[in-house]
């Protein structure tokens, strides 16, 4: 867009009139030198120190010279090509690590800088205050331009980057905990994304069904990249976040958590097999914390052998089940029988009946199933067959209580 002898883009008909007969000599004079970018770059190295780590040709601060002093030459307001090419030098200052606010700055330091040349080339006639006037406004409406585009361009590109670390870190904590890297490979990725091979790592898994995975990466404080940097890293596997961590927190997490010991970075495939197995375990019990294997029993065998599960529930459960309402009582004083360590007396007082109340429900469970309680193989497998039941349904005999009819649900 071309600034007419009319009111333009803000520009008085009186300031562009009067700097008519002087304005090419003088924006001449304004970009004098061969190379209008070199006393920039030299404030720029100056005045900041990214500057001076990255080469400045990057910025293509050459051709973005060429295009403004064409467009000052010409009186031309931004238009789209020049946007883009402004949004083009945020994202190259993106990628050459500058700072956001040292792009600001240094845009500044540019305007300034033309500022500084336009009243050392202005005319000393009367027109000098006409030329420095339009020439003001003209680099006021770019120099707006110019921070909005680049800024644009800086967060576009800081966007994209961010997610590709996030996608390339996301990918390397698959291949680490299923064991897809391996070696040198491993070193080599490991430090190039802060992770220690020398520490131990603590494997967590995490389902974010009843969450958010950003709740769950704030309760690791994994929450940013900066945060995540050599402590440890999250990602989705299966919908469940799953990951590793230089240590583990001390408060309470919001879900079922499953973890293994801390292990060497090698070692993480098993580690990680064990704390799948872990939160499956956690799920299955309602335990809101971390939990590893050395504090699950063996609800992790009762989960994974179903074949064994089902045979002890159609021996032990399902037969009791079938007589309704006194099946299911008879069930629930068998297993805190068995949580009692087989004492008769503190099973009664936690039921509040008689002894021979207990007594007499054992003897009918003995009969109806065919197995003594007095045997240690026998308390085993039932204590087996009401463990599976109990991990298929979170309040085992309730429904039976109620007198709805039995159901198995499935793991």
């Amino acid at each position: 867009m071309l600034v007419d002898g009319s009111h333009v883009g803000g520009f008085s008909t009186a300031h562009s009139r009067g700097a008519d007969d002087h304005w090419e000599q003088f924006v001449d004079a304004v970009f004098a030198d061969a190379d209008p970018s070199a006393r920039l770059r030299e404030r720029l190295r100056a005045a900041f120190p990214s500057h001076r780590q990255v080469d400045l040709d990057q910025l293509e601060l050459s051709e973005l010279g060429f295009v403004l002093t064409t467009a000052l030459r010409r009186r031309e307001l931004p238009g789209d090509d020049a946007r883009a090419a402004w949004v083009a030098a945020g994202e190259a200052a993106a990628q050459a690590d500058i700072s956001a606010i040292e792009l600001l700055q240094a845009l500044r330091v540019h305007e300034e800088e033309l500022r500084t040349r336009a009243r050392a080339a202005a005319p000393a006639s009367r027109a000098r205050e006409a030329v420095l006037l339009h020439f003001s406004e003209l680099l006021g409406v770019w120099s707006d331009m110019a921070n909005s585009a680049s800024s644009e361009g800086y967060r576009n590109m800081e966007l994209r980057m961010r997610r590709t670390v996030e996608f390339e870190e996301a990918a390397l904590v698959r291949r680490i905990l299923f064991g897809s890297v391996r070696g040198s490979q491993l070193r080599f990725e490991a430090d190039a994304h802060g992770l220690d091979l020398s520490c131990g790592w603590f494997a967590v898994r995490v389902s974010c069904a009843s969450t958010s995975p950003e709740a769950v990466a704030s309760y690791f404080g994994l929450a940013t990249t900066r945060s995540r940097r050599g402590q440890g890293a999250l990602t989705v596997v299966d919908d469940d976040i799953c990951g590793f961590t230089r240590s583990l927190p001390t408060e309470r997490p919001p879900v079922p958590v499953g973890a293994a010991w801390a292990t060497s970075i090698y070692e993480l495939p098993d580690a990680f097999a064990q704390a799948t197995r872990a939160h499956r375990t956690a799920m299955a019990l309602g335990r809101t914390e971390i939990l590893n294997l050395s504090e699950t029993g063996l609800y992790p065998v009762v989960l994974d052998e179903s074949d064994i599960g089902d045979a002890m529930l159609a021996r032990y459960v399902e037969p009791l089940l079938d007589l309704g309402e006194s099946g299911a009582r008879i069930l629930e004083t068998v297993e805190r029988y068995i949580e009692n360590d087989a004492q008769l007396q503190v099973t009664a007082d936690e039921l509040y009946l008689h002894s021979n109340t207990v007594r007499y429900r054992l003897n009918r469970f003995e009969e109806e199933t065919d197995c003594s309680l007095r045997s240690t193989a026998g308390l085993v497998e039932v204590w087996w067959s009401l463990a599976r039941y109990r991990l298929r349904a979170p309040a085992p005999f309730a429904a039976a209580l109620a007198g709805s009819t039995r159901t198995l649900p499935q793991l």
